[in-house]
């Protein structure tokens, strides 16, 4: 933005003179746990509860939509941390990717999403290897399904969120939901 109108919304809203590199961001934000962004979110979703900017998330019956997907947020063969799942190939190299739950609210015809907080694989309770994403969704609706109960959540998962386990803690916290189920993964139905 700098190079084409000669200023950046960092200079004009926040009055920065220098904006830093994203290896000075890192090394400001690496050492902050991430659990400490959780107010981050709930008062941007609180904002747009005041301002009814919502609304234009509902859908039918005026429920939210929230889709739970996991997702690496960073992959590397040379940078590697003990949340990191690996993925060894073929050739012999391996890939190191840390993992998240990142929930968001959906909405049809709409081109944004709202992000709700993360929840981080990794390895829990003195365990050697990353949890999987369900083990993450579990822990996410047991920390966010009171607060977020009363704005009519329904969560939407995939095939892979399609087991009984996870359905118990949604009928458990009292959260609708819609889940997809394969054929070829869910004979029983």
């Amino acid at each position: 933005m700098t190079a084409r109108k000669g200023q950046s919304n960092a200079h004009t809203l926040f009055g920065l003179t220098q904006i830093p590199c994203d290896n000075q961001i890192r090394t400001l934000l690496d050492p902050v746990p991430p659990a400490l962004l959780g107010p981050v979110f709930d008062h941007g979703f609180s904002t747009l509860v005041q301002t009814q900017q919502l609304a234009a998330f509902q859908s039918w019956q005026k429920r939210r939509l929230v889709v739970l997907e996991g997702t690496p947020y960073f992959t590397s063969q040379n940078i590697s941390c003990p949340q990191c799942a690996r993925q060894t190939h073929r050739t012999g190299t391996t890939t190191y990717a840390p993992r998240m739950l990142t929930p968001v609210s959906v909405a049809p015809h709409q081109h944004k999403v709202i992000p709700l907080p993360p929840e981080f694989l990794g390895p829990q309770d003195g365990q050697a290897k990353p949890d999987c994403e369900n083990a993450a969704a579990k822990r996410w609706l047991h920390k966010y399904a009171a607060p977020y109960r009363a704005h009519n959540l329904t969560i939407l998962g995939e095939d892979l969120s399609a087991t009984q386990p996870l359905c118990e803690v949604l009928i458990e916290e009292r959260l609708p939901f819609l889940l997809v189920g394969k054929p070829d993964s869910q004979p029983t139905l």
